[in-house]
């Protein structure tokens, strides 16, 4: 059952939508915005709320909070255990919030592949992978991209059927190498990784191509855009 959200005090600086993603209770919620717009303290705010809630309060341990960056999970573990020093401060003999900043350290706010990494590696017994692995570092990631690019162009080039290689590489290489390719094909990964299904969207590319002798420029998907 859905919760009144309490009326938002004069002082608070929070919007009305804010105020509401901060307190709504007893469904999914979806928070939308622009990049600075205070997402981040929203959801701190929220997570505050429901550990210091005297209705039903949650130990922050129950709590999954997964974030893109380092800093802002530090900034949710620091405020949190800002809120709790001060809810103790002023009920101190509180069991409740004692236990909460005792459960701090093991709460699950974190990166979203750090939690990922902790899942893996907890149940990698599961899945028969060495519990020791580790995630590379993006210099480490680059250099196993640029070979598997490179094992990519060898294996196309020795193909049985390697004419259309080859036209490949006249179009977008210099007579010395084929690093024009490579930067085009690392790009396109790169493209490709936005989108929810990157396989099909990568086999979607050649069918623009496949077009009727009537078909004009003008009448191409992409020319609209290009346009405005």
């Amino acid at each position: 059952m859905m919760m009144d959200i309490p009326v938002k005090p004069a002082d608070v600086t929070f919007t009305d939508a804010q105020w509401k993603a901060i307190w709504a209770t007893g469904k999914d919620v979806l928070v939308s915005a622009a990049a600075g717009s205070g997402k981040t303290k929203v959801l701190i705010t929220r997570m505050i709320e429901k550990v210091l809630s005297e209705h039903n309060p949650i130990d922050v341990d129950e709590l999954l909070v997964v974030t893109f960056t380092n800093a802002a999970a530090a900034e949710m573990r620091h405020r949190m255990a800002e809120a709790l020093e001060e809810a103790i401060a002023v009920n101190p003999d509180s069991i409740h919030l004692r236990r909460q900043l005792s459960l701090l350290n093991k709460a699950q706010i974190s990166t979203l592949h750090s939690f990922c990494l902790n899942v893996v590696r907890q149940y990698a017994y599961l899945i028969d992978i060495d519990p020791g692995f580790r995630i590379a570092d993006s210099t480490e990631a680059a250099l196993l991209r640029d070979d598997t690019i490179g094992e990519v162009l060898e294996d196309a080039y020795n193909a049985d059927n390697p004419e259309a290689m080859y036209r490949l590489a006249d179009s977008f290489t210099s007579d010395r190498n084929d690093q024009s390719i490579e930067t085009l094909i690392d790009r396109l990964y790169d493209y490709s990784r936005v989108h929810p299904s990157p396989e099909r969207w990568l086999r979607m590319i050649p069918m623009q191509y496949e077009l009727d002798e009537e078909v004009t420029i003008d009448e191409l998907d992409f020319i609209g855009p290009l346009k405005t």
